[in-house]
């Protein structure tokens, strides 16, 4: 015996969850793509399926995000495994992973850092695009560095990706690179959303950027200056509310520096870019 499609759906809507992802869920749990859902209302879903998907949908009506509940978030046109303990990817991060791609592709045996690589998204998308390219990438997360391995050996990219247990640039501040990345903490501690807000079930040591939400972006630019080779770049991302002062540390960090704010697709100023002389 099972359920038709139909009636399960029925049932699932009364969650109160939006409609796109309750057939989000029952596509991962069935395996099946949202057209044939949509096609197959008459279907019957066993009674495993049922009570995965109702488990799925509870847990989505809470307020936890689809890709902690599903594993998995897309970035970059990769999927990425995610759990609990990193921040799911987003797709602001975007724009910044494009610039620092079309940078390093004008070079060869060129070298980049992401500091507080999270799930690794960043790096292992950076090591994707650009094949000559060599990544090191920190947490001071050990969980979180498990994923990241995870994704780089998913994308084939591990011979290439190095992954550094430590805080922030201290493993490696005696290297140069020609590109760093950081997405870093930029929440303000008081501003940190709490449940319902999908937000609040993210780990908040990769949220909490301390009181101003500038805490760890002042403790990188002790070691970021004396890390870029001439000519080298420094992307840091932020939000709107924080990212002009974010700009000001760092051209009072980098007085030579040209510093600019780049945008992500809605067109607010997402990221400080910092290219040093040479």
């Amino acid at each position: 015996m099972g359920t038709p499609l139909a009636v399960l759906r029925k049932d699932l809507l009364q969650y109160h969850v939006a409609p796109g992802d309750v057939e989000l869920l029952l596509a991962n749990v069935t395996g099946r793509n949202a057209a044939w859902l949509r096609a197959n209302d008459d279907a019957t879903i066993d009674e495993k399926m049922v009570e995965l998907a109702t488990q799925f949908v509870k847990r989505r009506a809470t307020g936890e995000p689809l890709a902690y509940i599903v594993g998995s978030a897309g970035f970059h046109g990769h999927t990425f495994l995610v759990d609990s303990g990193v921040l799911v990817p987003r797709p602001e991060t975007e724009h910044l992973v494009d610039d620092a791609v079309a940078h390093l592709r004008s070079w060869d045996g060129v070298r980049a850092l992401d500091v507080g690589t999270g799930s690794g998204a960043i790096a292992c998308a950076i090591a994707a695009a650009v094949p000559g390219a060599i990544v090191h990438a920190t947490d001071v997360s050990p969980e979180a560095l498990i994923v990241a391995l995870a994704n780089a050996q998913r994308l084939g990219v591990e011979g290439r990706v190095y992954f550094y247990l430590g805080d922030l640039a201290t493993p490696v501040r005696r290297k140069r690179y020609d590109v760093i990345v950081a997405n870093l903490p930029y929440i303000p501690t008081v501003d940190i959303p709490v449940a319902p807000d999908p937000v609040s079930f993210e780990p908040r040591l990769a949220l909490d950027g301390g009181p101003d939400g500038l805490e760890l972006y002042r403790r990188l630019f002790a070691d970021a200056p004396g890390m870029l080779v001439p000519a080298g770049i420094l992307y840091m991302e932020a939000a709107p509310p924080t990212i002009g002062a974010l700009a000001e540390l760092a051209v009072a960090t980098f007085p030579e520096a040209k510093v600019e704010l780049g945008r992500d697709y809605g067109e607010r100023e997402r990221y400080v870019k910092v290219t040093t002389p040479g």
